[in-house]
Parts: structure tokens; sequence; C-alpha cells
């Protein structure tokens, strides 16, 4: 990751053009290496950022304006340019950072008027797709953010500007979105417990605090990590010993169920463990699973706090 000068700094002291924070490069495996991105970066100019009103001297006022005119340089009709991923990650990143300096509601709209912009070329759509995907819904980028990635995906289907095939992909990826999102109230389901007894979810949530609801695949060695974090994390035992804190974690899918039972046995008696009969969570997809472990945080009344966390988010949370 490249660093640039802070947005945030950038609004409230300078002027016309600032340097921000951003990833020059994608979350995953980038497919132009770096000797490319020096030699593209040198031949390809910045974009030209809009100038901010002197008017507006709060921050995120300068934000908000900023993220609304964004792109009011950008020539998109400008193939070669889309095509060149390292100006478009540069720009693109630069713009979801500014998503966290403005409040949630101006947004929509900033994202509404990028892709009208953007819609008189369909390969810049495409690549704003794609981006997005990349930064904002990949559980490997370190800045993935669903509620982002919603907004996005909500403009692109309202815009009707995607293909079909784009419209098909955006449109599952919003349904899955949409199931237990954060606000809403946690899916329950079958659990069959360590002692062989069968109940619900909604059963076993903590009524007096917080639950962990850990998602693992017995396998799984980045579950195993996790597992271990969490098992000597002193703030976790220590909610969990005040009632404050319940860890409840399930084997979504069919597993043996001998091999189950060995590894429950690995795991703490302070947690309730489980897993779901004929793999039902996972066959219905009552839950989407898009990487292991899969981490919640719910409240005493069932409703979802925080979705698809990594362990690191999970302990500034505990």
């Amino acid at each position: 990751m490249r660093q640039r000068t802070s947005i945030l700094t950038a609004i409230a002291f300078l002027g016309v053009y600032f340097a921000v924070a951003s990833c020059s490069m994608s979350a995953k495996n980038s497919s132009t290496s770096e000797s490319n991105v020096d030699v593209t970066a040198s031949v390809i100019p910045d974009l030209q950022l809009p100038d901010i009103p002197q008017n507006l001297t709060i921050p995120q006022e300068r934000a908000a304006y900023l993220l609304a005119h964004y792109w009011d340089n950008m020539n998109w009709a400008d193939s070669i340019l889309i095509e060149n991923d390292y100006f478009m990650e540069q720009n693109m990143s630069t713009y979801f950072d500014l998503f966290n300096h403005v409040s949630k509601n101006e947004i929509s709209p900033a994202v509404n008027r990028m892709i009208e912009q953007a819609a008189v070329n369909p390969n810049a759509i495409e690549k704003i797709c794609s981006i997005a995907d990349i930064y904002l819904y990949d559980t490997q980028s370190p800045v993935m953010n669903e509620d982002y990635y919603r907004i996005i995906v909500e403009s692109l289907l309202k815009s009707k500007k995607t293909s079909d095939y784009r419209t098909i992909i955006l449109q599952a990826v919003l349904d899955d979105l949409s199931k237990n999102a954060v606000g809403q109230k946690a899916s329950s389901f079958i659990v069959i417990t360590r002692d062989g007894k069968k109940t619900e979810l909604k059963k076993l949530l903590n009524q007096s605090g917080r639950t962990i609801l850990f998602f693992y695949d017995p396998d799984c060695e980045d579950c195993a990590m996790a597992e271990s974090l969490m098992k000597s994390n002193v703030a976790l035992n220590s909610a969990i010993s005040s009632g404050d804190l319940k860890v409840v974690a399930i084997c979504p899918f069919s597993v043996d169920n001998k091999d189950w039972k060995q590894h429950a046995s690995t795991l703490p008696e302070t947690w309730t463990i489980g897993y779901s009969p004929n793999g039902q969570v996972d066959e219905e997809s009552i839950y989407v699973f898009r990487s292991y472990p899969t981490i919640y945080l719910i409240d005493n009344n069932g409703i979802v706090l925080s979705k698809d966390i990594k362990y690191e988010t999970l302990r500034e949370q505990i």
C-alpha cells in the first residue's frame, strides 16, 4: 500500500489540489509489474481535481464538494485512460477514501453522478465495477467495506448502464449483501450443540450482552489461528466471565461428525460450540460465506452490529 498525504489534512489546509491516502495496487495480485507502473505513471497525467470554493472552510464540507465533483474533469470516453490500471486504481481508491470523510447520505448522490458521467463508455462502467469489487468487497482487501460497496452496487443497478451479464452478478451480490446486514436481526437456524442437543441460534445468543458468532471450518488454518488468538485474548475472556460477551462457534456445513467432535473438544469450555445439521446454513445460504472464519458481532436483541469482520477488528470492538 502506497500512502499519500491524508485527505482530511489536505482538505483542511490545502486549496485546490492535494494528494490523498490510497492504494496504488489492487488488494489482489495486480497484473501490472512495478516497472510497468513506474513507466505508466510517468506518461499518464494526474486527474485534475476541481477547485474547492473558498467559502467552504469546514473540512467535511470541502470533502463533500470534492466527492461530488471529483470526476468533473475526467474524460470517461478515453478508453486508453480507462484501461490504465495504475491511473484508475489510484484515482478510484482516492475517491473511495473520501467516503470516510463525509456523511453517509452524501455518498450515494456522488456515486450516482460518477456513474452518470462514466456511462458514455461501457468499458468505464465495467472498470468501476471491477475496482470496487477488488477494493471494497474482497475479503482480503484492507479497506473492504460492505456498506460502501452496497451503495455502489445499488447505484449501478439503478443506472441500468451495466451489461446484462454484469447486472445479473450485481443483483446476486446485492441479495447476498442484504442477508444479515448490519442493523438487521440475525437469522436463526437449527444447531446441534457440543453435547448433542438440538436447539436454535436465537436461543444461544447472549441475552444480557453481545455475542460473537464465529463460523468456522475445522480444517481451516485461518480459523485455527483466529481460534488461538481468541482463546488467549485477556479482554475477551474477561468479558465472557462477566457475562458481557458470549462466543457461539458454529460449523455451518455438513462434516464428518467424528472429526467435528474431535475439533470441538479443542475449543474452550466457555464457548458454545455447535454445527448446522446437513449443512443447512451453507446449503440454503442463510448466511453468506466468502471466507473462513466468518465473524459476526450481535447485540443482546439479536441485531447484527458487525459482519464479516477480521479478528483484528473484533479485538478493537470487544
